[in-house]
């Protein structure tokens, strides 16, 4: 990638398609990621070199994150998630909305290397926006449905260590709650930063 950065050769659809089915190993549909570090070596890996992309003016069309955006979800990797959620709707929103958490205005984007990729007249709520293809209703969904599916009593390897720090029922149930309640609150902030 840095050699066609550097020869001036533009990154294509079909050359980022091509790496992603080459760095990501396969997923049958309905089935979640290998739990293996190799794959979320390889995870990590596809979401640098396509940020990698974007940050040197290269455009990364937004279904090219869903499957990124779904490993995440589906390993329980909520940390990257929330991180590379917030990344790509500060990326690909035109326009600072009010109550943002990036409220620091356009010069501020411009020196974290962020360039606006959506229309300044299509509103987020519009089906073609960035934002709506990338966060669309079913991933929405999933990420309530993953802060469930991996709440620590449900996840045998973490709930020894969870016991271990919960000194009573009381701090178990907070320690539950917490995960319960992680994707609607990342849902919540998405929408103050400008996500239908």
């Amino acid at each position: 990638i840095e050699e066609m950065r550097m020869q001036r050769i533009p990154v294509t659809p079909r050359t980022i398609t091509h790496l992603l089915r080459n760095i990501l190993p396969y997923r049958r549909s309905g089935l979640g990621p290998d739990p293996k570090a190799t794959s979320l070596n390889g995870l990590r890996s596809a979401t640098s070199i396509l940020t990698t992309i974007m940050k040197h003016g290269g455009f990364v069309h937004p279904s090219s994150w869903r499957e990124i955006i779904r490993r995440f979800g589906m390993l329980g990797q909520f940390d990257d998630l929330e991180r590379l959620c917030h990344w790509l709707a500060a990326w690909y929103l035109p326009k600072r909305p009010p109550g943002s958490l990036y409220g620091k205005g356009p010069s501020y984007f411009k020196a974290l290397g962020f360039a606006y990729r959506a229309p300044l007249g299509i509103q987020t709520s519009h089906r073609s926006h960035p934002l709506r293809i990338l966060f669309s209703m079913s991933l929405q969904r999933a990420i309530v449905a993953w802060s469930f599916k991996h709440e620590p009593l449900r996840q045998p390897s973490k709930t020894a260590n969870d016991l271990d720090e919960a000194t009573n029922v009381d701090k178990l149930a907070e320690i539950s709650a917490r995960h319960y309640t992680r994707g609607v609150k990342l849902l919540r902030q998405l929408q103050d930063q400008g996500v239908y």
